[in-house]
């Protein structure tokens, strides 16, 4: 179990770093498909200059819509960094904790849903309607209760469980700011950077320890 655990938190640091990596990308290409020119924020015109290559190979919906492909991979990181930490805390999760789980667990699952729906389907604004504005919305609420809750616990790495805990108003300002909402999942993507690769090394602890155990008991007998 603690080695599944692991390989999820693992799949967690993968998809935060890809989200951090891309999201300027997949801005600018959302910003580039309005036809209103006041969409834009400060930082776009230098932003596109700076990332031309990557956003003239095609017309500005295709390029927005393919960097949204890449949007499913981050939030589908994002569910599975979310498991790995569900497995190992759901003995012990109590009161706040619990429930911020499972409203998270139903968030992040709809948000990756909606994901899949916008950018693999041709019904772009109906995915974003009816699975990924709500499931954001839960997958927000859910986290930064969680993020409370284990900073209160000292039951996760303190960068990843304040992340976490600041991931609403953080969210919404830096979607706000930058235009998309692949921006405010930037806190999102931090703490399960941090939160996934603990897992992934208290699985690797794990077994080390199991290792030298078998060898123990071998010499003993």
């Amino acid at each position: 179990m603690r080695a599944t655990q692991g390989w999820l938190g693992l799949a967690a640091v993968c998809g935060g770093i890809v989200g951090i990596l891309y999201f300027p990308l997949h801005t600018l290409a959302y910003l580039a498909s309005q036809d209103d020119a006041e969409q834009g924020v400060k930082w776009g015109e230098a932003g596109r200059d700076l990332f031309e290559p990557l956003l003239d190979w095609g017309s500005a919906d295709t390029v927005y819509r393919t960097y949204g492909k890449v949007y499913v991979l981050v939030v589908l990181g994002l569910v599975l960094g979310l498991l790995s930490l569900w497995a190992r805390r759901q003995d012990a999760a109590r009161g706040i904790e619990r429930w911020a789980f499972r409203i998270a667990l139903v968030g992040y699952p709809l948000a990756l849903l909606g994901a899949i729906v916008e950018y693999w389907t041709p019904y772009l604004d109906f995915g974003f309607a009816a699975f990924t504005a709500p499931g954001l919305l839960l997958g927000f609420v859910g986290s930064t209760l969680l993020g409370v809750a284990l900073v209160r616990r000292h039951a996760a790495p303190r960068l990843g469980a304040w992340s976490l805990a600041l991931s609403l108003p953080l969210g919404f300002v830096l979607t706000a700011l930058n235009g998309h909402v692949s921006a405010g999942l930037l806190p999102l993507d931090l703490a399960w950077i941090v939160i996934g690769w603990w897992l992934w090394s208290a699985s690797r602890e794990s077994g080390d320890e199991s290792i030298r155990d078998l060898g123990d008991g071998a010499g003993r007998s």
